[in-house]
């Protein structure tokens, strides 16, 4: 394969293992809906309200366990333990990208142990830590609130309803998070992998690759135009001062100084790893200065 081809297998890697990730995932939260719907029909009640009884207490106590045993089947344990194998492979495209590129490339012990980190952290936020704290203990909570303070049924179903299934953000809790956690797991151990072995290796220039989709944001696509640049850029191209950014009149958010959509502390030394922020499917891929028009190293190297 050439160096473009291998660039274009890494991307779609990433992009389909998130994808077939997520397929399954709208049909979890029906099955959770259906769960809590039926929970919700038991409870005892005063009137048209729920009653704070001990029975109830019990019953929502219990509810986390449960909603995790329908999200963790055989199904998706199979999707997450197929999911990682694709830091394996993104692992032997970036490899094989890298030796291409540059003589100075090796695979060392700071690499491996990168992708050993990346994919047990993914691991546990796909897994009964990470879908207790940010999946399963959100919905319990919205039950016990109701509870306690004493909600009509059609009241505490809207809200379930709304935090399972249809959020303001157009996804359901579960779709969301998982979605949060496949993209950025992924995406910034390839980048991460990438910048190590591009400054053991001495190399300066990048290009900006990846697809723009509907979220893409305003920092990613300017730079995307763009498309090459220097590493003695990145403090600019953070404070949006380059042409292409400033002609699509892309804004900062006001708290982080940094374009819209930015992790907060993104600066010239992460960049590389980090690069639009969260959901962010970009990368900035090293190229060999050699690559680069002539006109654009003229303008850096003189």
């Amino acid at each position: 394969m050439t160096r473009d081809e291998i660039i274009d297998n890494i991307n779609s890697s990433v992009e389909d293992a998130v994808e077939s990730m997520n397929k399954s995932i709208p049909g979890i939260q029906r099955k959770l809906l259906d769960e809590v719907t039926d929970l919700v029909r038991d409870l005892d009640y005063s009137g048209n309200n729920i009653a704070s009884t001990v029975k109830n207490v019990r019953v929502i106590g219990a509810i986390t366990r449960k909603l995790r045993k329908i999200i963790l089947d055989s199904g998706y344990k199979n999707d997450v333990r197929d999911f990682l194998k694709s830091f394996n492979e993104v692992t032997t495209l970036q490899n094989q990208y890298m030796r291409q590129t540059t003589e100075q490339f090796k695979f060392t012990p700071v690499l491996a142990q990168v992708k050993e980190q990346s994919i047990e952290s993914t691991l546990q936020g796909l897994t009964e830590q990470g879908l207790t704290a940010n999946i399963t203990d959100k919905i319990r909570d919205v039950l016990r609130t109701n509870i306690t303070t004493g909600g009509t049924f059609k009241q505490i179903m809207q809200q379930v309803r709304e935090t399972i299934v249809s959020t303001n953000a157009g996804e359901g809790i579960l779709e969301r998070y998982v979605k949060q956690i496949t993209t950025d797991s992924l995406n910034q151990y390839s980048r991460n992998y990438l910048q190590i072995a591009t400054q053991a290796a001495g190399m300066e220039w990048f290009r900006y690759t990846g697809s723009n989709i509907e979220t893409t944001r305003c920092f990613c696509f300017a730079l995307r135009q763009k498309s090459y640049f220097h590493v003695s850029e990145i403090p600019a191209l953070l404070r949006g001062d380059f042409p292409e950014y400033q002609a699509m009149k892309c804004k900062e958010y006001d708290k982080t100084g940094l374009p819209q959509g930015m992790i907060a502390g993104t600066n010239a030394a992460n960049f590389l790893t980090n690069a639009g922020g969260y959901n962010c499917g970009h990368r900035p891929i090293p190229i060999p200065a050699r690559l680069v028009p002539q006109e654009i190293r003229d303008r850096i190297t003189g």
